[in-house]
Parts: structure tokens; C-alpha cells; sequence
């Protein structure tokens, strides 16, 4: 089944690329994923715009939502290239399926998941517009 093993922890840093902010993540995680059959890791130190959301959908989306985890994993995968890009694309759709927990003001934690639309529009954004990202290495 796929999982992570640790939660998201990052933290906002000084650094800019392509005129996002970049954050460094304080804790790698390994997310096992099933479609490919293996474990990915992202390790501590990684730096990442989370989610790449053009400035047109971010009335809708947001780049620090909390699937944020699944951009970060997608962001690692372009980046080192270790696979092809239509499957890095495919495990960003299989990571945004996953249930994420989520906590309100009082510290009561839900599960909750990507909108299917969402969900839909982001996969087909990066399939649309992702490969300069990939040629580049993320």
C-alpha cells in the first residue's frame, strides 16, 4: 500500500528559483509507492517550492496546502531524474490520493484527501507544463 513514513517538516529559506521562494526540508521522508513498486526517498536538506501553482489557480490551489507533501515528493523526482518523467507524473497522482491528517485550531487531528478536481487539475497541469521543469532537473 502507499505510505509515507514520516510527516512533512520544512522550513522557509532565503533562497529564490524561478521567482518562488525555496523551502528546506528540517526531515527527509520515504514514501512507498506502489505503482513503481519501490521507496522513494527525499532526503533532509532538500530544497523545494512545494507546489509550482501558477498565479492564476492560486485562488484555488495552494503551493503550502496539505498535500503539500505529494509536490514535494514530485519535486524530488524531477529533480534527480531516476525515473521516466510520464512515471514521476503517475506517483504525484498516486501521492495525491493518499489521506493526509490534518489539524484544526484545537489540535484535533482528520484525515482528509485531495479533491478529486484538484487532484485532476494538478496532474494534468504537470503533464501539460512540466517538462521544461524535467529537462531541468526540477
Amino acid at each position: 500500500m502507499s505510505a509515507y513514513t514520516e510527516p512533512l517538516s520544512y522550513r522557509s529559506t532565503d533562497y529564490w528559483r524561478n521567482g518562488r521562494r525555496l523551502y528546506e526540508l528540517e526531515a527527509g521522508f520515504t514514501f512507498y509507492s506502489e505503482l513503481a513498486q519501490r521507496s522513494i526517498t527525499v532526503p533532509v536538506g532538500f530544497l523545494t517550492d512545494l507546489g509550482s501553482i501558477p498565479a492564476f489557480a492560486r485562488w484555488w490551489l495552494s503551493s503550502d496546502d496539505f498535500w503539500a507533501q505529494a509536490y514535494v515528493l514530485h519535486d524530488r523526482l524531477y529533480h534527480t531524474r531516476e525515473m521516466d518523467r510520464a512515471t514521476a507524473d503517475l506517483i504525484l497522482w498516486e501521492a495525491l490520493g493518499l489521506p493526509y491528517r490534518v489539524y484544526d485550531e484545537d489540535g484535533v487531528m482528520r484525515r482528509e484527501t485531495c479533491p478529486a478536481l484538484a487532484r485532476s487539475a494538478i496532474y494534468q497541469a504537470v503533464r501539460i507544463g512540466g517538462g521544461p521543469a524535467y529537462q531541468r532537473g526540477g
